[in-house]
C-alpha cells in the first residue's frame, strides 16, 4: 500500500465516520459492496419535508481510504437535495476517473486526491457517495 494514500489525514477522516453511527430507523437504508476488495458499507439516512439530507448514519467494513472518503461525504451531506448528491456523485466519479478533470464541489475531497491515480481504490473512494444516492433515491420515493 501506498504510503501517501494512507497518511494522516486519512487516518484521522477515518475515525470521524465514527460520529455518524446508523440511525434506528432511517427512512432509507443501502448496503454496498466494492467488487475490487470487498469493502462494504450500510448507509441509512433521512430526508426533511424538503427533500435535503437531514440526517446520516455509516455502518462501515472499509479499508481508512474508504472510511476516509465516507466520512466526507457524511459530514458535508445534510442539507443536499437528491439533485445535489447526485451531482457530487458525478463529479467525484468523473474527478477520480479523468485526471484533468476539476475537483468536485464537496468539501474535503483533496484528502483522497492520492487515489486518484490508483484505480483499484475509486470503488472504495466512490461506495459512500454511491450508497448516499441510492439512498436518497429512495427515500425521496417513498
Amino acid at each position: 500500500m501506498s504510503g501517501a494514500l494512507y497518511n494522516r489525514d486519512i487516518i484521522r477522516l477515518a475515525a470521524r465516520l465514527a460520529d455518524y453511527p446508523m440511525p434506528d430507523d432511517p427512512q432509507a437504508r443501502v448496503e454496498r459492496r466494492t467488487s475490487v476488495c470487498g469493502s462494504r458499507l450500510a448507509l441509512g439516512l433521512d430526508l426533511d419535508d424538503a427533500g435535503c439530507v437531514c440526517r446520516v448514519g455509516i455502518t462501515p467494513h472499509l479499508c481508512a481510504l474508504g472510511q476516509a472518503s465516507a466520512a466526507i461525504f457524511a459530514e458535508h451531506c445534510c442539507g443536499k437535495s437528491v439533485a445535489e448528491l447526485e451531482s457530487a456523485r458525478d463529479a467525484m466519479k468523473a474527478w477520480l476517473t479523468d485526471q484533468a478533470a476539476p475537483a468536485p464541489d464537496w468539501p474535503d475531497v483533496a484528502a483522497v486526491a492520492d487515489a486518484r491515480p490508483n484505480r483499484s481504490r475509486h470503488e472504495s473512494v466512490m461506495l459512500a457517495f454511491e450508497a448516499g444516492l441510492e439512498a436518497a433515491r429512495t427515500a425521496s420515493a417513498a
